[in-house]
C-alpha cells in the first residue's frame, strides 16, 4: 500500500498549529476571499506565509493546501488573479478548486500551482475523475456518497490521486449541487455562505415536525484499512469552522489509527474526547453499502456529546434546588457541560455544583470538584429546566479534562515566514562600496560613497560584510549566495554596510513589487471582457424535458419557434426513447434535438447510460449536453479538446465568469448554460461578450437538493424498497415556512420548490444585455401536458407565471 496522508482543517492560526502538533501530514485552509467556509476566520497573506514556512520547516515537512473552492463572479476576476499570485508566490503545495475559471487562469498564468479538485465539483465516478486528470489536476476529493467499490475503481483507473473525507459534517445534497440556500434564502453554498437549510425542521401531512435532511457526522475509523487497500492517498478531516481543540483531538485520533498506535481498549476514550468537543451521532454513510439507512439524525440537530449515563431521577423539580441524579460512565468535573436528549434541540447546561453520592447509598452526599467514572452523582439543574423523563440519555458535551489533554506548541508571532532566496555580490574600492542583489531574473544595485582606507584584518572584514547581509530577519529575503570583492584590502565601517544592505534590499523589494504589478495588469487585461460588436438580434428558444410525455399536447404549429429540444436520457427506458426520438426527429428535425446526460451517474446507473449512448451514437446522434464533468469521457471526448463540438454544457457545469466560459469552450463546448442561482448583473456582464454562446433558463423546477439519502425513509422511519418506492411528490413546509416538494428518482431524492423558478419578465433586459437564446425546462415535477403547453405560450409573452419565484435575478449573488 502507498503511504497515505492525513489532511486536517484549519480555519484559524491556532488550528493550523494544532494540526501540525498532532501529526497532520497536510493542512487545508482558506484565504479571506474565495473560500467555501467564508464564515471561518481564514487567513491573510502574511499569516498564510507564516503557517507555510512553519509547516515546510517542520520535520517531517508538512504540506499546505489553500482552498479556492467557490464560484467566482465576473467582476471578481482581478481580485482572484491577485489572490492566486499571492498563493503562488508563497509556494503552497496545492490549491483546492471548484470553479473552471480558476482552472483556466491557473493553467495559463500560474502553471506552478498544483490543482486539487474540490468535492464541490461533485466528482462521483471514474469518468469525472478522468476529466480532472485530462485537465491537469493531480488529485480529486471524491463525493462523500461513494461506496468503497466505486472508490477502488476510481483510484485504480483514473490516473489521479484520490482523497476522501474521513470525519466530519455531511451535506444532505451532493456538494456543489445544493442550491436551496441560494435560491430560497439568498445565501449561496457555492460561494461559502450556506444558510444550512438541511438543519431546519420540516413538517408534512403524513408526519409531525422532524429534521429529514439533517445528516449525522461521517466517521470512518473502522474503514481506514479497506480504504487504504482501495488506493486512497489522502484522508481528509472536515472542520474549518471547528475549534483548535476539535482539530487537535481528531488529528491525534486518526494519526494514531493510521500509524497503528492505538489499542482497542483506548479507542473509546479517543472517540469520547472528540464527541465531547463537537459531534453529532456518527455514520459510515455509504462506504460499506449504498443501502445504509443509518445516515440521518431526524429527531435532533446540533452537538450531542459523549453518552455518559441516563436520568435516574430529578429531585425537587421546578425548584431552585432541583437536582439531576445519574450514574456517570466517565469522570466528571465542575464546569463540564451536560446535554439531555429531548424532542427537537437537546437541553444543555454546565455543572456548577457537583455532588458525589456515597457508594453504599447511605450517608450524606458531598460537594466535590470531580467524580470518578462509575460513581453516582447529583448536579444542580437550572431553574427553568424542562421535564427530564427517566431513562433519557445524558451526554457530556464539554469536558475540562479534554481541554487540558490537548495542548500544543505555537511559535512566536512572526518567527516564521516564507522568504525569497537572493544572491548578493558586494564590491569595495577606495571611493565606494557597491551591492548587487538578485532574485531570479531581477537584479538591482546600490552604492554608498566614501573614502575607504586599508584595513588591518582582511579576513575579518569579509566575515563582517557577510554577517551584515545575513541580517534579514525583518525582510522577505533569505541569503542563498554571497560574494565579496575587496582587491585593495580596504575597510568599511558596519554603519555604512547596514545602510547599503537596507538600500539594496529596499530597491529589490520595490522592483519585485513593480514587476508583480505589471504582471497583474497584463493578466487582468488579458481577461477583461471583450464586447461582442456583432450581436444577433433574433431570439431562439429551446425546451428541455426528462419525459417526452410532457410535450404530448404540442401541435405542429407549437413547434415552429422551437429551435432545439433537449432530452435528458437518464430517466426513460432506451426502447421508448428510441421510438420517441424518431417521432420527434420527423417533426422538428434531427439537428434540432440535443441529448442530455444526467447530472448524477453512479455505478448502478452507468451500464444503462452507456448502453443508451452507444446506441444513439451508432444511430448518428451527435448533439449532446453535459451536466457533469463525467460527460466528456462517457461520450468519448477529451476535456483537453480544442475544437468546437456540437456539444453544450448545462448550468451545473458552472459558468459565472469569463474565464470559466473560456475554459468550457476550450474543452470543446459550443454553448454553455448560465446558472439559475446567478443574478442579473453578473449574467449581463457575461452576455455582453458571450450572448450567442449562452443559454438563459427562463423557467425551471431547479433542484434544491440532489441526494442519495432517502428523505421519504427518514420521514416514515423505513425504506419500502425499490419495488414499492414512493413515486409521487410529498409537500413539506420548513421552519421558515418555505414550501417544497420531495421527489424520488431511482432511489435518489430530489427537492424542488413548490413553485417554479421563472424570470420571463426579464426577457427585455436580458435581450438588451446580449442574450439570444432562452430555455424552458420541464424536469422532475409531474407535469400535465396541457399545462406545459399553457406555460410555454405564457413564457414567450415575457411575463412571469402567477405562482413562481425569481431567486437571485434582482440581487447580487452572495
Amino acid at each position: 500500500m502507498k503511504k497515505c496522508e492525513l489532511l486536517s482543517p484549519a480555519g484559524d492560526m491556532d488550528s493550523a498549529y494544532a494540526a501540525i502538533h498532532y501529526g497532520a501530514d497536510a493542512i487545508y485552509m482558506g484565504m479571506k476571499k474565495f473560500s467555501a467556509r467564508a464564515e471561518a476566520e481564514n487567513f491573510t497573506p502574511d499569516i498564510l506565509s507564516e503557517i507555510t514556512a512553519f509547516a515546510h520547516s517542520s520535520i517531517p515537512r508538512r504540506k499546505i493546501f489553500v482552498t479556492v473552492n467557490t464560484l467566482i463572479l465576473n467582476h471578481e476576476i482581478p481580485e482572484l488573479i491577485e489572490t492566486l499570485a499571492v498563493i503562488s508566490d508563497i509556494g503552497v503545495d496545492a490549491i483546492i478548486v471548484q470553479d473552471l475559471g480558476v482552472v483556466h487562469i491557473v493553467s495559463k498564468y500560474f502553471p506552478n500551482l498544483t490543482l486539487h479538485g474540490s468535492t464541490q465539483l461533485a466528482i462521483h465516478n471514474l469518468a469525472g475523475a478522468k476529466t480532472l486528470s485530462q485537465l491537469g489536476f493531480r488529485r480529486v476529493t471524491l463525493a462523500r456518497e461513494l461506496t468503497i467499490g466505486e472508490i477502488r475503481k476510481i483510484a485504480a483507473e483514473a490516473g489521479i490521486e484520490v482523497e476522501v473525507f474521513l470525519h466530519g459534517a455531511l451535506c444532505y445534497s451532493y456538494s456543489g449541487l445544493c442550491l436551496y440556500s441560494s435560491m430560497l434564502r439568498g445565501r449561496s453554498g457555492n460561494r461559502g455562505r450556506c444558510n444550512y437549510p438541511c438543519r431546519d425542521s420540516f413538517s408534512s401531512d403524513i408526519h409531525t415536525k422532524s429534521f429529514p435532511f439533517s445528516m449525522k457526522d461521517i466517521a470512518l475509523p473502522d474503514d481506514l484499512l479497506p480504504l487504504r487497500e482501495a488506493g486512497v492517498i489522502s484522508f481528509k478531516i472536515e472542520g474549518r469552522k471547528k475549534s483548535p481543540l476539535y482539530v487537535a483531538a481528531t488529528t491525534s485520533y486518526y494519526r494514531k489509527l493510521i500509524d497503528g498506535k492505538i489499542s482497542k481498549n483506548d479507542r473509546k476514550q479517543y472517540d469520547d474526547d472528540i464527541k465531547t468537543i463537537f459531534s453529532r451521532p456518527w455514520t459510515n454513510l455509504y462506504v460499506r453499502s449504498e443501502n445504509n439507512a443509518d445516515t440521518a439524525d431526524t429527531e435532533t440537530v446540533g452537538h450531542r456529546g459523549a453518552p455518559i449515563g441516563r436520568v435516574e431521577r430529578v429531585i425537587n423539580p421546578n425548584s431552585r434546588n432541583a437536582k439531576l441524579q445519574f450514574k456517570t460512565e466517565r469522570p466528571l468535573e465542575r464546569h463540564d457541560g451536560l446535554q439531555i436528549d429531548l424532542p427537537g434541540r437537546p437541553f444543555g447546561f454546565p455543572i456548577d455544583t457537583l455532588y458525589l453520592m456515597p457508594q453504599n447509598g447511605k450517608g450524606q452526599s458531598k460537594t466535590v470538584f470531580e467524580a470518578p467514572a462509575g460513581s453516582t452523582v447529583q448536579v444542580i439543574l437550572p431553574q427553568d429546566h424542562p421535564h427530564l423523563p427517566k431513562g433519557s440519555i445524558i451526554y457530556c458535551s464539554s469536558s475540562q479534562a479534554v481541554k487540558r489533554r490537548y495542548k500544543f506548541i505555537k511559535p512566536k508571532p512572526g518567527e516564521f515566514r516564507v522568504r525569497k532566496n537572493i544572491t548578493v555580490d558586494v564590491s569595495l574600492n577606495k571611493t565606494n562600496i557597491t551591492a548587487t542583489a538578485a532574485e531570479g531574473p531581477i537584479h538591482v544595485s546600490s552604492e554608498v560613497k566614501g573614502i575607504f582606507e586599508k584595513g588591518k584584518n582582511i579576513e575579518e572584514m569579509e566575515k563582517t560584510v557577510k554577517k551584515v547581509f545575513e541580517k534579514l530577519g525583518d525582510t522577505c529575503f533569505s541569503l542563498k549566495d554571497f560574494s565579496f570583492k575587496n582587491p585593495e584590502k580596504l575597510f568599511a565601517p558596519v554603519s555604512l554596510l547596514n545602510r547599503l544592505r537596507r538600500d539594496v534590499l529596499s530597491s529589490l523589494k520595490s522592483q519585485i513589487e513593480q514587476q508583480q504589478a505589471a504582471t497583474f495588469i497584463e493578466y487582468k487585461e488579458a481577461l477583461k471582457p471583450v464586447l461582442n460588436q456583432e450581436r444577433k438580434t433574433e431570439i431562439s428558444w429551446s425546451i428541455k424535458t426528462d419525459s417526452l410525455s410532457n410535450l404530448s399536447s404540442f401541435t405542429v404549429s407549437d413547434w415552429k419557434d422551437v429551435c432545439e429540444l433537449v432530452i435528458d436520457i437518464g430517466n426513460e427506458p432506451l426502447s421508448s426513447l428510441m421510438k420517441a426520438l424518431h417521432d420527434y426527429s420527423d417533426l422538428i428535425g434531427k439537428d434540432n434535438i440535443r441529448l442530455a446526460l444526467p447530472v448524477i451517474t453512479r455505478a448502478r446507473d452507468e451500464k444503462s447510460l452507456l448502453e443508451k449512448i452507444t446506441k444513439f451514437q451508432h444511430e448518428g446522434w451527435t448533439r449532446w449536453e453535459a451536466a457533469n464533468l463525467s460527460a466528456w469521457p462517457f461520450l468519448g471526448f477529451s476535456a483537453s479538446e480544442t475544437k468546437s463540438l456540437p456539444f453544450s454544457s448545462d448550468w451545473s457545469v458552472y459558468v459565472l465568469n469569463r474565464a470559466a466560459a473560456l475554459q468550457v469552450m476550450d474543452m470543446g463546448a459550443c454553448r454553455f448554460t448560465l446558472s439559475p442561482e446567478d443574478g442579473f448583473d453578473n449574467m449581463a456582464s457575461l452576455l455582453k461578450e458571450f450572448g450567442e454562446k449562452a443559454t438563459i433558463i427562463l423557467y425551471q423546477d431547479t433542484p434544491l437538493f440532489i441526494s442519495e439519502t432517502c428523505a421519504f425513509a427518514n420521514i416514515t422511519g423505513k425504506c419500502t424498497g425499490k419495488n414499492d418506492c414512493i413515486t409521487g411528490e410529498l409537500p413539506l413546509v420548513s421552519g421558515k415556512k418555505e414550501r417544497i416538494l420531495l421527489i424520488t428518482r431511482n432511489c435518489r431524492t430530489i427537492v424542488i420548490n413548490e413553485h417554479p423558478y421563472c424570470i420571463a419578465n426579464n426577457i427585455k433586459k436580458l435581450l438588451a444585455a446580449g442574450a439570444t437564446h432562452f430555455r424552458a425546462d420541464f424536469i422532475y415535477r409531474r407535469h400535465n401536458p396541457a399545462k406545459v403547453l399553457e406555460i410555454w405560450h405564457a413564457l414567450r409573452t415575457g411575463k412571469n407565471l402567477p405562482a413562481s419565484y425569481e431567486a437571485n435575478i434582482s440581487a447580487t449573488l452572495l
